[in-house]
């Protein structure tokens, strides 16, 4: 399996989408940084900006950011060329399992996600502390919970490749896994948030918090929360810690959902039919 995973990772670096994607993905940095320079304000004497470093940084973590929805249809398309080219049943031809087969497309779109957001957020944080203001205020405390949020959305990001791995490689269609990106990726954590957000206040209001236990449930969909607070704490102007309970849950559900989610996967994957 090594030597098929070396073989795809050198065609993933060649790949004409991928390499346009990474520019993209480039560029898109050097205009978030833009402008998180434009928005700022004078009070007092001194310059405040409305976006910092930090806060970029977390927000390209939700999975509805504009960079994590390019890679996403990088994936997808990616593990379609295999798909529309026949490229599985030469490798199946080759003496490759299925297993290794579905394992390997999962790897490779995982180090894809994975580096194309490093590189985003490497400039983000570099550029960004240059023009904007270097993150020299985090305290032990503020860097305990960006580091938490921080990988608390990365296993969300590598949930979200598993299910658009999952789904594309069970249908074995193109089109249906652009379509669960889109959802997944863009409506799907924005309708989740609307929905937990409206409970909040429905609870705040002295209502039943019988929807916050349903959507307490939903911790794939704190793509939003996890790396940005929730919307009461923005609205608030708060910067609190995320909360433990949130973190714990957030993390078991998604080790599931990712055990869970690619053990079907390896396991359902031999027994289709190529078309």
């Amino acid at each position: 399996m090594g030597r098929l995973l070396r073989l795809d990772l050198r065609r993933a670096l060649r790949d004409k989408l991928v390499i346009v994607v990474f520019a993209v993905t480039i560029v898109l940095s050097f205009l978030e940084v833009l402008l998180g320079t434009l928005m700022k304000y004078s009070y007092g004497g001194f310059t405040f900006y409305t976006l910092t470093t930090r806060s970029l940084l977390l927000s390209s973590m939700s999975i509805s950011s504009t960079p994590f929805l390019l890679i996403a249809i990088m994936v997808a398309v990616f593990l379609g060329k295999d798909l529309t080219f026949g490229t599985i049943r030469n490798k199946i031809i080759a003496g490759y399992s299925k297993k290794e087969i579905y394992f390997t497309h999962l790897i490779i779109s995982l180090i894809l996600a994975t580096a194309a957001l490093l590189v985003y957020q490497i400039l983000v944080f570099s550029v960004g502390s240059m023009f904007i203001t270097p993150p020299n205020d985090w305290t032990a405390v503020h860097f305990q919970d960006f580091a938490i949020r921080f990988g608390l959305s990365y296993l969300i990001v590598w949930t979200a490749v598993s299910i658009v791995v999952f789904i594309e490689l069970m249908t074995k269609s193109l089109v249906t896994a652009l379509i669960v990106s889109i959802i997944l990726f863009v409506f799907g954590p924005i309708i989740g948030m609307g929905i937990s957000t409206y409970f909040v206040f429905r609870q705040a209001l002295g209502d039943s918090d019988l929807g916050v236990r349903i959507t307490d449930f939903f911790y794939f969909y704190q793509a939003y929360t996890v790396p940005n607070g929730s919307l009461l704490d923005q609205l608030g102007g708060s910067s609190n810690a995320i909360e433990a309970s949130l973190a714990w849950k957030t993390l078991g559900v998604n080790l599931v959902m990712l055990g869970g989610l690619n053990f079907l996967g390896i396991y359902l994957f031999p027994k289709t039919d190529l078309k």
